[in-house]
């Protein structure tokens, strides 16, 4: 399964390897095959942001219904006004060196 790339076939493999039936399955297929919600996954600023997981997870969290129809996920994915755009971060720390936990003053080695 592809995880970057073409954002067609990232989305088709979506469909057909990790989401194998039911309302996910059904969209990530239909993603792969709409010039329009394709266009606007080309907006995103990187391959990570266009990983379907992270596309449906903001859509759900944008209070598009799963399950439910593509009509509204492709409705949500459109009339974006930046609402429904996933944020790729770094689980990893942005500072090496930045703060420590500290301890609590009650606590006696």
């Amino acid at each position: 399964m592809e995880v970057f790339g073409d954002v067609a076939a990232v989305w088709r493999d979506f469909g057909t390897y990790e989401a194998r039936d039911g309302c996910f399955h059904d969209w990530a297929v239909r993603v792969a095959d709409d010039p329009a919600v394709l266009a606007w996954l080309g907006t995103l600023a990187s391959d990570r942001e266009r990983q379907p997981n992270l596309v449906l997870a903001a859509a759900r969290w944008n209070g598009v219904a799963a399950p439910g129809p593509y009509a509204a996920l492709r409705a949500a994915l459109l009339d974006d006004d930046a609402e429904v755009r996933p944020r790729a971060r770094s689980a990893r720390p942005s500072r090496p060196d930045g703060p420590r936990p500290t301890r609590s003053a009650a606590w006696r080695p």
